[in-house]
């Protein structure tokens, strides 16, 4: 199918761009180099904070990393630096943004970030009013001249259509990376410098001596519809799970998993799915058991959100007594981790223990759970009507796209 490519900027002036919006949204990894108004980036330059009466010392390194000269620890941010220091000094004050904490050649580092941005501001102002607002702008006579150049240009795409083709042809995707899982025990207390897209390593019980709260059974059919789910679509997808939980023998069957068929920015029809949801949940005297998702290129360890986000639904399902509570379980689904060997996908059970009542600001740890898989004989209808249904649902999806495609060529 031939695909109309729009003009695309060049890598200087998308990299300008990107910059200047996370500037201007507050972005922290926003470093010294990019706001020196073309210096070189500097290397062991001296910083200094002054806080309360202290003073606190930093080597500027490369890439706006900053060493502190007291302890020779390296931060990743200004603001990480400045939190830091303050909490030195203050560890229940509530730490603020670290750029307007720092000295740079004596002058704040808010200022470097202002000058910036309106520098920026005012080129990108300019070059909209510099460029030409219609093609036929050089024929002043209001003579009709033949101009083969402008015909052919004429037969391009609008700029509207382009609009709309960014918005159903992929973008390429960047080579991938290689995503470091850090151990829980690096994390510390929460932080606004913390990247909640970072991976933690899950810890089985057994690793500290401890007894599983509760085990484990997950159907066959229902890792079945969730490798299905997740292999059919390459962006990041969820749902629900759906089984029984049996207070007396401490074991949790998942019996079922409920695709949740709507994207995950969609909210006008999120309410929807969610209704068709319980209500099969219902009909099949099913009840909540758990969640899954997928990493689609990465690794199956949780990432802080997703710890915070498990930590939030054991609450939610916990109840208000007992008799009331069940348990909630994370699943997680790598189907294309380019970091493994094997081709089949990796899945990975997960439950998140609280932070001691004396450490209340930690991150929760999230714990490898160990499961048993239970082999149904055969495949039941409401599995292969949900495949179904997905896959008509992806194939109606691609269908209209094809017919704006071709509606637009």
């Amino acid at each position: 199918m031939p695909v109309l490519a729009p003009t695309v900027p060049s890598s200087s002036n998308r990299r300008e761009q990107v910059i200047w919006t996370r500037l201007r949204l507050g972005h922290t990894s926003i470093t010294h180099r990019h706001l020196l108004f073309g210096e070189p980036p500097p290397y062991c330059e001296i910083c200094n904070i002054s806080l309360s009466g202290a003073k606190f010392v930093g080597d500027l390194l490369p890439g706006g990393k900053i060493r502190a000269q007291e302890t020779q620890k390296i931060f990743s941010s200004p603001s990480s630096w400045a939190i830091h220091c303050k909490k030195l000094l203050n560890p229940d004050k509530k730490s603020g943004c670290g750029w307007s904490s720092m000295r740079y050649k004596g002058k704040k580092l808010d200022t470097y970030k202002n000058l910036w941005f309106r520098k920026h501001k005012q080129e990108q102002e300019n070059s909209q009013l510099s460029s030409p607002s219609t093609s036929n702008a050089n024929n002043k006579s209001g003579m009709h001249v033949d101009h083969p150049e402008e015909d052919k240009k004429s037969t391009t795409p609008k700029k509207w259509e382009i609009d709309k083709l960014q918005n159903i042809i992929p973008r390429p995707r960047p080579s991938p990376q290689k995503r470091i899982i850090v151990p829980h025990t690096v994390l510390g207390n929460r932080s606004f410098a913390h990247d909640l897209n970072t991976l933690v390593k899950c810890t089985p019980f057994s690793g500290l001596d401890r007894i599983q709260p509760f085990t484990v059974t997950i159907a066959t059919n229902c890792l079945l519809l969730v490798d299905f789910h997740c292999h059919i679509i390459k962006n990041e997808v969820v749902g629900y799970l759906g089984g029984n939980w049996d207070i007396a023998s401490h074991n949790l069957a998942v019996l079922q998993a409920f695709p949740c068929r709507s994207g995950l920015g969609d909210k006008d029809s999120a309410a929807r799915v969610e209704d068709e949801i319980r209500r099969s949940l219902e009909r099949r005297h099913l009840s909540v058991v758990g969640w899954y998702h997928s990493h689609p290129t990465f690794p199956a360890q949780p990432t802080i959100k997703d710890v915070d986000s498990q930590m939030e639904y054991q609450i939610t399902m916990k109840g208000d007594s007992d008799s009331s509570y069940t348990p909630c379980l994370g699943l997680i689904c790598s189907p294309y981790d380019n970091q493994r060997p094997a081709t089949e996908a990796d899945y990975l059970a997960y439950w998140v223990m609280p932070p001691p009542e004396h450490r209340p600001h930690e991150y929760g740890r999230p714990m490898q759970m160990i499961y048993s898989i239970a082999h149904d004989s055969f495949l039941t209808q409401d599995l292969l009507m949900e495949m179904v249904m997905y896959f008509l649902d992806m194939t109606l999806v691609t269908n209209n796209c094809k017919s704006f495609l071709n509606l637009l060529m």
